[in-house]
């Protein structure tokens, strides 16, 4: 199991990781690779913080969205995330 060291943020807000090796990563989008067992989100999707706290880079506060659904839920505000089910994964 590789072990990560927080080392900063990014301007936007987004923790960033490093790895043993040295190489530096986001961490919300390791632990969504975690989540969904990917080694990449699908062309398109974006992570989005349910609670959008970008610092809670919780397993169940993490959900991949289609980049034109995110855009429209901050932008717009026309899309909500259901926080009842317990199946987010």
């Amino acid at each position: 199991m590789k072990k990560f060291i927080l080392v900063g943020q990014t301007s936007k807000g987004y923790l960033v990781e490093m790895d043993r090796k040295g190489k530096k990563g986001l961490v919300h989008l390791r632990v969504a690779r975690e989540k969904y067992k990917w080694d990449k989100p699908p062309k398109g999707f974006q992570i989005h913080h349910i609670d959008r706290d970008k610092t809670n880079n919780k397993k169940g506060n993490l959900i991949a969205i289609h980049q034109k659904d995110h855009y429209r839920m901050h932008m717009r505000g026309d899309i909500r995330i259901d926080r009842g089910r317990k199946n987010l994964k």
